[in-house]
């Protein structure tokens, strides 16, 4: 039951957002009493967490898969960026400002998460693409991953981009383009122009 209910809420806030949803919502859409509901959780705020987390494993196992499925630096990027991609597409604009303005404990989560799992990521990424002569050799790597990570808090900045004009996908494939094209050499980018073909 603990599972359903993770994954229905889950459901929820990446459709509606955060604060539009409530605990009566939740219980609703699941078909059961609101009492249930509270036998698993106790407020709104621990199932957000919980649903946070829930999101955050099953993303992580999906990069480890397209980590384990490609070797070329350039082809890791690519793939995690149409992963990241297909995701942001599904998910209501308004649930990274909710959980940043409402939910501070659990942005502190996705904060603590990129700068542990995605910063080791991209840093083996980005060192493994300069050796084999695709990035630059001269890249400071912890900086390039850090403004690489910061881009993404970019993405969600509504004071930098109407979402209404301009999908999250959109934008999130125009910021790789972008890092890509600012790290590669020659030859990375001779490898780049040829996959985009």
């Amino acid at each position: 039951m603990e599972e359903k209910i993770i994954e229905g809420a889950e459901a929820l806030f990446m459709k509606y957002g955060i604060k539009s949803v409530t605990m009566d919502d939740v219980a609703r859409e699941l078909g059961i009493s609101k009492k249930t509901l509270y036998q698993y959780y106790s407020d709104k705020k621990v199932l957000v967490d919980k649903a946070l987390e829930n999101h955050l494993n099953k993303t992580e196992e999906s990069c480890k898969i397209i980590i384990d499925q490609n070797t070329n630096p350039i082809d890791l990027i690519l793939n995690m960026s149409a992963f990241h991609g297909m995701r942001m597409r599904n998910i209501n604009p308004s649930l990274l400002y909710d959980l940043k303005k409402y939910y501070t404990e659990s942005w502190q989560r996705i904060v603590e998460y990129k700068f542990s799992f995605v910063f080791d990521q991209m840093s083996t990424i980005i060192n493994y693409g300069k050796k084999l002569g695709l990035f630059r050799e001269e890249l400071n790597t912890p900086i390039i991953v850090r403004l690489h990570v910061a881009m993404f808090d970019l993405i969600i900045d509504r004071d930098l981009f109407n979402i209404e004009d301009t999908p999250y996908e959109t934008i999130h494939q125009e910021m790789i383009m972008y890092h890509l094209h600012g790290i590669c050499t020659k030859a990375g980018i001779n490898y780049l122009n040829e996959k985009l073909k």
